[in-house]
């Protein structure tokens, strides 16, 4: 099991090169905002980012930012700013639930929402996980076996419309604020910034296809 507390009946379906690239990013996104990361996914980050050529884009320079990030990282250094940003005792700087962001508190009325929805897509909770469904980890590997699952671009297009769009900007924006102001966090920085310039595309292409 990975970054979800979700469990989903696993199914194979070809994807095209674009999907395959959105599956991947979720994938990542879901792991880096769930733990810190180990030195391998920090090593796939660096040989991914020195081979990407996604030309000149917000999303392209943001990944080139985050692979240098990693390189200049230190595991020991990345377990602190993550413990520092995401888990500090009382509310932490960041907060990784989308309720938070939608109310001001957590466990409220979107979290059900969510979870109604997910039953209707066909996922489970996993009882070996506590997080609620809507820890942001959550939501990307959601994504990622939307995409993986080959479900319709509709199905992912609402999904990303009321689960994820209405907050991922005020996360990143505190994301990105946080990092600045904790020692040794710049490579969260640099993951926050990602994340919001592919949420960017994401909407973008979204917008397009409806």
């Amino acid at each position: 099991m990975n970054s979800t507390d979700l469990e989903e009946t696993p199914s194979s379906h070809p994807l095209n090169e674009e999907d395959q690239a959105r599956a991947g990013m979720y994938a990542l996104l879901a792991n880096l905002f769930y733990r810190p990361p180990n030195a391998i996914l920090i090593k796939n980050i660096i040989a991914a980012g020195a081979v990407y050529d996604g030309g000149d884009t917000p999303l392209a320079d943001a990944w080139v930012q985050l692979a240098a990030a990693a390189s200049a990282a230190e595991l020991g250094a990345l377990q602190d700013a993550y413990a520092a940003l995401f888990v500090s005792p009382g509310e932490a700087p960041v907060i990784l639930h989308s309720s938070w962001y939608l109310t001001g508190f957590l466990h409220e009325k979107p979290l059900a929402e969510l979870r109604q929805a997910l039953i209707k897509l066909g996922f489970a909770r996993n009882d070996d996980v506590s997080e609620p469904e809507d820890h942001i980890a959550a939501l990307c590997d959601v994504m990622r076996l939307l995409i993986a699952d080959g479900r319709p671009i509709a199905v992912q297009q609402e999904f990303f419309t009321r689960f994820i769009g209405p907050w991922c900007e005020r996360y990143t924006d505190r994301l990105t604020q946080a990092a600045i102001e904790v020692p040794g966090a710049d490579f969260y920085r640099c993951v926050g910034q990602f994340a919001r310039a592919f949420w960017d595309v994401e909407k973008l292409a979204f917008e397009m296809d409806g």
